[in-house]
């Protein structure tokens, strides 16, 4: 029985030892802890990824732990236990968990983050094929039908989507599978043409916002890159402007309608005094006349509004105003339908010749005899130097001004060279040669004509009448060669007042005396101008004589006659010049034919 007993004994305790080995053995098993490795690869190319995440979540653990596969997509992970779970994360991939079973490797796959969709036309719903879509250093194009498949983009990360003639659109991924992208083209073309006759328009400016486009020989324009404005502004000299609704159109042909400026002249102290003001705006309204050229900047240098150039008011530019509230005349002007043409006479200014030195700006012409400012015989004032870049910056900012108060159009006058008896007498800053004089008014011009398109003003330049015939030279020492001055110009305005033509015109028969040829004179000049120009876009709109000559009075039909010869040469338009405002001999047909 001993025996027995002892035995029982001890079997029960090796049952003890061996239900306790076995306890251990499972604990050694579920919570030994754990090292696994493995590669983390692309699922659908098989490359490794290389910076993925591997991070345990142990419910024992309050933190996590976290390591990174290598460049060759390889991680070695300890401490974990049977059991474990894993998130493998990388950028551009879809998130993936996996289970610790036990040692052995664990190579895992990663879904890429892919983005589909389609592009399309904004305005005709047309898919757009070739269309490029990124997100970083992702890249994909659109098939013929608009479709397109981003593989591997990054959450969060912008996608761009960009087409030749459209508009660049973006979108933000936030896991989004589908997507449908509309672009805005941005490119806009079509053809300009004059409306009366279908004759292609050359020189037209098309603008869209910022955008701008000149059309070319055959009329076509062609604007990039525009804004989502909604209108196109088509203007070109000699025609009426347009402004046209885009309306989702990517093309757009444009007729624009002839306008022949017909204009009178008031004098800077004329348009301050209200009857003088009142006759030439009735005189508008009664007959064909429909524009008015007002001195802004008059021969002495005053300026006829509080001018914000520091300049101006340095040199007394500031003791006339005539126009005190400029922004409300334009306004009443345009109100009644007529064109308005601000006139500054440029290098005549008395004001700078004679004040710009106590100013800091001495730029005057000088007269040798005295070392003063030089004056003109004529009327005994002084002009400043045209080769001074003080001078050219200072009407620059004035004409800019005029430009900002509503003015259709800004006209240089006395843009030359002064000629005078006295003349021998003066000192300029460059050597007075004729090729030195061209180039100094062509590039004053250049400088005017880009500061001034940009504000949407027209530009024009009055010059001597026989600067039509002939070039700079010692009979003509004028600095105007309207070959080069047409080249940055809307309007060239030949003074082609018979009585200027003091020996005729320059060809044969010469029509002396001039004043008795009003017809002639005028026609045979603008035809000059017109050739001598030579396909250049801008227009020629001559000065005609309104008031009387030295040989004779002149009479309606004097007017009547230049007018004609004007429009019959090709000009587009003309200007009556009447230094005093007296419009009273007629010659101006009733209405608005």
């Amino acid at each position: 029985m001993k025996s027995y007993y002892g035995h029982f004994r001890l079997g029960r305790w090796l049952l003890i030892l061996f239900a306790i080995s076995g306890v251990l053995l499972i604990y050694a098993i579920l919570f030994a802890s754990l090292t696994v490795s493995g590669v983390v690869r692309d699922r659908l190319n098989g490359q490794p990824i290389a910076g993925a995440s591997i991070t345990i979540l142990n419910k024992e653990a309050p933190s996590s732990l976290s390591v990174h596969t290598g460049e060759d997509g390889r991680y070695t992970i300890s401490g974990l236990r049977r059991g474990s779970k894993l998130v493998i994360k990388a950028d551009r991939y879809a998130k993936r968990e996996a289970v610790v079973i036990h040692n052995s490797p664990l190579d895992i796959d990663l879904e890429p983050l892919i983005l589909s969709g389609t592009v399309k036309d904004a305005y005709t719903d047309a898919p757009i094929a070739n269309a490029a879509v990124s997100e970083g250093g992702s890249h994909t194009t659109t098939d013929a039908s608009g479709l397109f498949r981003l593989v591997r983009v990054k959450q969060g990360g912008v996608v761009t989507m960009v087409a030749d003639g459209y508009a660049k659109d973006e979108i933000s991924y936030m896991g989004q599978t589908g997507v449908e992208v509309a672009l805005r083209p941005n490119v806009l073309s079509g053809k300009i043409t004059e409306a009366t006759s279908d004759k292609q328009i050359a020189g037209a400016k098309a603008s869209v916002g910022n955008r701008v486009a000149v059309s070319g020989v055959d009329g076509t324009y062609k604007l990039t890159d525009i804004p989502p404005e909604p209108d196109l502004l088509v203007s070109a000299p000699g025609y009426e402007k347009s402004r046209i609704t885009i309306a989702r159109r990517s093309n757009i042909d444009v007729a624009l309608k002839p306008f022949v400026v017909k204009a009178a002249y008031i004098t800077m102290a004329g348009i301050g005094y209200q009857p003088m003001r009142d006759l030439v705006t009735r005189l508008i309204e009664e007959t064909e006349l429909n524009a008015i050229v007002i001195d802004v900047k008059d021969d002495d240098g005053s300026i006829a509004w509080r001018s914000n150039v520091p300049l101006a008011k340095a040199i007394g530019a500031q003791e006339r105003i005539t126009i005190p509230h400029p922004e409300g005349l334009i306004a009443e002007l345009k109100k009644q339908g007529i064109y308005t043409i601000a006139r500054i006479i440029t290098f005549k200014d008395d004001l700078l010749a004679s004040n710009g030195a106590k100013a800091g700006t001495n730029v005057a012409i000088i007269d040798e005899r005295t070392g003063g400012p030089w004056k003109d015989a004529s009327q005994g004032l002084g002009w400043v130097d045209p080769f001074r870049r003080e001078v050219w910056d200072y009407n620059i900012a004035i004409a800019k001004e005029a430009a900002q108060k509503g003015f259709d159009e800004i006209q240089f006058d006395y843009i030359r060279f002064p000629a005078d008896r006295n003349l021998r007498y003066a000192v300029f800053s460059q050597p007075n040669t004729a090729e030195n004089r061209v180039k100094a008014i062509s590039s004053f011009l250049a400088e005017a004509y880009a500061a001034l398109k940009p504000l949407g003003v027209y530009v024009a330049v009055d010059v001597f009448g026989y600067a039509s015939w002939q070039p700079d030279n010692v009979n003509l020492p004028l600095g105007q060669n309207i070959e080069e001055m047409g080249k940055y110009a809307d309007f060239l305005c030949p003074m082609d007042y018979p009585s200027l033509f003091w020996y005729g015109l320059p060809m044969t028969p010469s029509y002396t005396p001039a004043e008795n040829y009003p017809y002639e004179v005028v026609y045979y000049s603008v035809q000059e101008a017109i050739k001598r120009l030579n396909g250049l876009p801008v227009k020629v709109r001559p000065w005609i004589q309104y008031y009387n000559g030295s040989r004779r009075p002149y009479t309606a039909k004097d007017i009547e006659l230049q007018k004609k010869a004007a429009i019959d040469a090709g000009a587009v338009g003309w200007m009556l010049w009447e230094p005093f405002v007296r419009y009273n001999k007629g010659g101006l047909v009733k209405g608005s034919d």
